[in-house]
């Protein structure tokens, strides 16, 4: 694992304590891109997903992803 997924992992866990403990409700939602896409240019997945205007960030966040 790198140094950048465990940051982000403890991180993402210490936010959800700190919700979960103030009471308030959290979903998780796990998704896996790489067998979902693996067939497809990903270059036309990201024009298609900005054309329906998907934000900046979600689209760099499915890009990295997808790099993975």
């Amino acid at each position: 694992m790198t140094q950048f997924f465990l940051t982000n992992l403890i991180s993402f866990n210490g936010m959800l304590t700190y919700l979960v403990a103030e009471g308030k409700a959290v979903d998780v939602v796990y998704l896996g891109f790489i067998k979902a896409f693996d067939t497809l240019f990903h270059s036309i997945l990201l024009e298609k997903l900005a054309a329906h205007e998907l934000d900046g960030s979600t689209l760099c966040w499915v890009k990295n992803q997808l790099d993975d």
